[in-house]
């Protein structure tokens, strides 16, 4: 790849001194067209700079800091009887109407349009907070954060049938250092009990957390910019979530067109089943996987379809 991008740099110099009218920028343009395509590149806008000197150490202290936490996460699993009281939390947002972004059209064809029932629901979305352990079980009730500027009175009203949940809300949809206290205190104890270790990202959200409840739960926080190689939620499981509830609704959406999956009501139904679906024993080998990805775990799961 270097070679060839070194190629395409020399292309770019001899393009760049062609006459104004001759034809071969164009020719030049195609080519990279095509070779994005090919290596399934894209272009994009630089963010940031930096030399060289400077990136390589990044990336040196950052190996280092995954190969530390790796050797501290296999110390806190060395024990397989503690499997069920090790466990990964972390927030995932959900759109109120997920829908796939891609579907099959002919050839060609410019622009491919879905109907949808409410459009703003694909902008508003809700926080689940998933907590899974190191024995593939997926902790219920799952907590989860809808957006309400101003909570109604039935709101508790309308959701308490959903026994595998248990619903909060905020007026951005989003987790607060104050819903973290009340996860931690009504369903990440009572599952894990006290003496239980959790993984989680270095949100500042969860600093109260970690005060209030440090003589109950070990707290392991993962490195700064390492949750998408380390933590399991990120790395097998947040978007295999995502994806059954996507599909859960495009067929709720297909054979009952007039049931407006977006509602707060029906939202907690479809989440309710998601949750109870993850929890099954069925799932438990991939929990367990998402463990062994990071390589935190060297358990070897059962093979899973």
């Amino acid at each position: 790849m270097d070679i060839f991008d070194d190629v395409v740099v020399s292309f770019g110099e001899i393009f760049e001194s062609a006459p104004s009218d001759s034809q071969t920028p164009t020719r030049f343009s195609v080519f990279i067209e095509n070779y994005l395509k090919i290596f399934g590149e894209k272009r994009e806008s630089v963010t940031h700079t930096a030399t060289r000197t400077c990136f390589d150490d990044d990336q040196e202290q950052r190996q280092a800091s995954i190969s530390h936490f790796r050797t501290l996460a296999r110390t806190c699993l060395a024990d397989p009887d503690r499997y069920s009281k090790i466990c990964n939390t972390d927030q995932s947002g959900i759109q109120l109407e997920l829908r796939g972004r891609r579907t099959l059209a002919l050839k060609g064809t410019k622009q491919i349009q879905v109907i949808v029932q409410r459009e703003n629901a694909l902008t508003h979305s809700l926080t689940i907070q998933p907590a899974i352990s190191a024995s593939g079980e997926f902790q219920l009730p799952l907590l989860v954060c809808f957006q309400e500027r101003k909570a109604p009175k039935k709101f508790q009203e309308e959701l308490r049938e959903f026994s595998h949940l248990h619903c909060v809300h905020s007026t951005s949809g989003m987790m607060s250092s104050e819903l973290m206290m009340d996860f931690l205190r009504e369903v990440f104890l009572p599952n894990g009990g006290d003496h239980s270790v959790l993984f989680v990202d270095c949100w500042n959200g969860y600093e109260k957390g970690k005060n209030q409840f440090r003589q109950n739960i070990e707290f392991v926080t993962f490195p700064k910019k390492t949750t998408g190689e380390l933590q399991p939620l990120d790395v097998f499981c947040n978007r295999q979530i995502k994806a059954f509830h996507r599909r859960l609704t495009e067929l709720i959406i297909r054979q009952k067109p007039d049931y407006i999956v977006s509602t707060r009501k029906h939202v907690g139904t479809l989440l309710d089943l998601t949750a109870w679906q993850f929890a099954s024993s069925r799932y438990r080998p991939m929990l367990q996987y998402a463990w062994r990805v990071p390589t935190l775990s060297r358990f070897s799961p059962k093979i899973f379809r």
